[in-house]
């Protein structure tokens, strides 16, 4: 642990519990800021595959798993025949 987190640790361990409690939630939502080039990456390469599969150069598997309280489908692109 760096010098700077620990002091900010131990700055944080003197605020109240709600402070503390504030203070984790902002870091927490600092992290879950979205990255515009990695979401247009996924959806360029989500292009590509189907693309691919209606060129017929891959093919898609169905997965089905079911459960009591879910069920869950998943497409796997897979690569060539």
């Amino acid at each position: 642990m760096s010098a700077l987190v620990q002091e900010l640790s131990r700055e944080a361990r003197k605020l109240s519990p709600a402070e503390r409690i504030r203070l984790v939630d902002e870091i927490l939502s600092s992290l879950d800021q979205t990255d515009r080039s990695l979401d247009a990456n996924w959806a360029a390469e989500v292009e590509d595959r189907i693309a691919a599969y209606r060129r017929g150069e891959i093919r898609a598997e169905l997965h089905v798993r079911s459960s009591t309280r879910q069920t869950e489908v998943d497409i796997d692109m897979l690569g060539a025949y």
